[in-house]
Formats: structure tokens, sequence, C-alpha cells
């Protein structure tokens, strides 16, 4: 079935003909007129009525029939098309790598995309983020109202898998997709010379707002040996892991594996990427190189 379908069978819209060409008409819900006089293309998934001018995305229909916001038309939206939430990670038998990463794929291609600049209020731009950077990262509203951010793991351009985000303030802030193993991946860039290492994908983000393109988050503080041998390729490591015991802790590890051409970020009082402004890194990080 297809999307659009899908949509207006839910709201028990149903079409008065279905045409070929791939369109269909129906009596407007948001204006009482007595005849069919809006029509969706099935193929754009789009929505245009000649009779009061409502028009848009299929998001935006939801987004009117239900008298939502951009955010929870787009959950409901995923709701409709009964897509799976996320679940922890805990295989019970071996399943073929290649396959859950095809799946995993396919479940991310398939969630709507979002143009946040169309977004009025979220939890990112409290966080400090601005739409072209959630937009560059594809970042998506995922059906699990726990965890409704995901985003897709890239390294070095290359889809390794998505991670759904807490909002709430939990332990467990992210899940991955089943089969999932962070200790041989590294999110972002770093097939280039100079690399900062910093502990969150998030963090990641940040840095590219900040203009700095060459990072790379070890998804944790606890850095495995898989991910250090990759980083082998970049002739200068800065090693910026949260400023807390843990991140210290994996700072330390970075630093006695590499031995030279490996500077400590100095974040002061500030605990990641996250908290700083784009003025408060350039300055930070000019004082990380005169520390030595």
């Amino acid at each position: 079935m297809n999307e659009v379908s899908a949509v207006l069978s839910y709201y028990g819209l149903l079409p008065e003909n279905h045409h070929a060409w791939g369109y269909a008409k129906i009596e407007c819900p948001f204006h009482s007129e007595g005849f069919p006089s809006l029509y969706f293309d099935f193929e754009k998934k789009i929505f245009n009525c000649f009779g009061c001018g409502a028009k848009g995305s299929l998001i935006d229909f939801v987004s009117k029939m239900e008298g939502f916001n951009g955010i929870k038309a787009i959950s409901k939206l995923n709701h409709i098309l009964k897509k799976r939430t996320i679940k922890p990670i805990i295989p019970e038998y071996k399943t073929n790598r290649k396959e859950l990463l095809d799946k995993a794929r396919f479940y991310f291609n398939s969630i709507p995309h979002i143009e946040w600049r169309d977004i009025k209020e979220h939890y990112l731009f409290e966080r400090g983020f601005e739409p072209e950077t959630l937009n560059w990262f594809n970042v998506k509203i995922n059906a699990d109202d726990k965890y409704p951010i995901i985003i897709p793991i890239t390294e070095n351009r290359k889809f390794k898998g998505y991670v759904c985000r807490s909002i709430e303030d939990v332990e467990d802030k992210y899940r991955y997709n089943l089969g999932f193993k962070r200790n041989n991946v590294l999110f972002g860039n770093y097939d280039c010379e100079r690399v900062i290492v910093v502990e969150g994908v998030l963090d990641v983000m940040k840095l590219w707002q900040f203009k700095e393109f060459r990072a790379v988050s070890t998804l944790g503080w606890n850095v495995t040996e898989k991910q250090l041998r990759k980083l082998e390729i970049a002739k200068v490591i800065i090693t910026a892991l949260d400023n807390d015991e843990k991140g210290k802790e994996g700072n330390r590890k970075i630093i006695e594996y590499f031995e030279g051409n490996v500077f400590e970020f100095y974040y002061g009082k500030r605990k990641d990427m996250c908290e700083l402004t784009r003025k408060e890194y350039k300055k930070k990080l000019q004082k990380t190189f005169l520390r030595g």
C-alpha cells in the first residue's frame, strides 16, 4: 500500500477515484464544500485543495488533521505507517552482519526527511544546533517517544548504522540499531592529517557547526584498540573527550597509545563541545596548542 493510501485509509478518506497517472481526489477535510476538491499526488506525496487552498506534504496533511506541530505530526505519521520503534540490542543468535546493516539502512531511509528550517521549537535548538547542521547530518525524528532523535552513523561518509538519542536525563541516552558494534566504528571523518577526537555524536555535529570538519566520535569514553588503529593515519591528533573522570581516562589512553603528536584539548570549566560557542572553541583551541 502506498504511503498516501495508508494515510487516507487511516482517516477514512476514500478517494473518488485513483487515476492511473498517479493522483486521487477527495472531499477536503479542512472545509465544507460537498464535492471533491483536494488532489493528492501519490508519487510526490503532496496535496493541494483548489477550494480552500490547503496544500503541503504528507507530514503537513497529518499535522492539519491532528492539530499537532511538525514534530508530533512526524511521530503520528510514523505510527500510521506502522514503523517499528527501536529495541535494545539483545541479540540471541548470530545474524548476518550485512543483512542487519541493510535492514538498518532501510529503516532509516523509510523515516520521512525533515526540513529543519520549518521546525520552530526543538530540544536540539535548545542545545544550540542550527537547522543547517541538522540538515547536513540528516537528523530525523524517530517514532519512539523515549528516543525521538535518530542520526545516521557514517564513517568517512559510509553508512554504518544509526543511533537514537533520548532527550531526557537518563543513564542510557543512546540506542543503536540491532547488530551495531561501536568498538570498531568512528563517527565522522578522519581521512585527513589532523583530527579532533571527541566522545559523542553531537560533539562532532557541533564542531561541524564551528566549521571544524576534521572530527570523529569514539561513541563513548572507552576508546578501543580497533578505533585507535584507524586513527594512525592522522599526523596530529587533538583528543577532546568529555571533561570528566571517564573522559580524562579515555584521553590518557589515546595519549599513551600515540605517545607524540597528541594535544589534549583545554576545556577549562566546560564539559564538552556542546557547551561551547564558536568563539569559545577557537580561543580554547589556541590555548590547547600553546599548552602543548
